[in-house]
């Protein structure tokens, strides 16, 4: 046993038995056990959040989207929607009458005519002001280059296809 040992060392009679109690190190001690569980949970709230998601979301500029699926029995029903952001694997959208959680709903570009649509399936329904609910869908596939670069960028599906189909062609950016 060290010097240092036995400093910390304290012995203390009770009856006809001694119980030894060993003094924690002084300044060694990690920071953690100093610190009681309040503290230890407000370091833990004051890290930087990681990103939860596989996929991050990218933020679209005001884009309108057709967001159809069906209603009672086979009657389809179509409404405009505001796509807030999107990822390869779900997109955010606000709408005025939104569908159910769990529903199979399609996501299609093109105002007033819809062309490239999607199939997703509404995660989550959240009402925003008295009649603006925002919806969280998951796509049941990969977003497709073109409709994502269409939703991002603000181009027609058509020219997103056009710039994808030519960057393939050409080997790429040029820049």
């Amino acid at each position: 046993m060290s010097d240092d040992d036995s400093d910390r060392l304290q012995f203390q009679r009770i009856g006809e038995k001694t119980i030894r109690l060993d003094l924690p190190p002084q300044d060694d001690e990690p920071e953690v056990v100093q610190k009681g569980l309040l503290d230890l949970f407000r370091a833990w709230l004051a890290q930087t959040p990681q990103e939860r998601r596989v996929m991050p979301r990218h933020q679209t500029r005001p884009f309108q989207v057709w967001l159809g699926w069906k209603k009672k029995g086979d009657a389809f029903f179509a409404n405009t929607a505001r796509m807030v952001d999107i990822s390869r694997g779900g997109a955010q959208l606000l709408v005025v009458d939104p569908p159910r959680e769990r529903s199979r709903v399609w996501i299609c570009l093109g105002k007033p005519d819809p062309s490239d649509c999607l199939e997703a399936t509404v995660l989550e329904v959240r009402i925003v002001s008295q009649k603006v609910w925002t919806v969280r869908l998951a796509f049941r596939e990969p977003c497709p280059h073109p409709f994502f670069e269409a939703a991002v960028c603000i181009l027609s599906p058509s020219d997103a296809r056009q710039a994808s189909s030519s960057s393939l062609e050409t080997g790429g950016d040029e820049g």
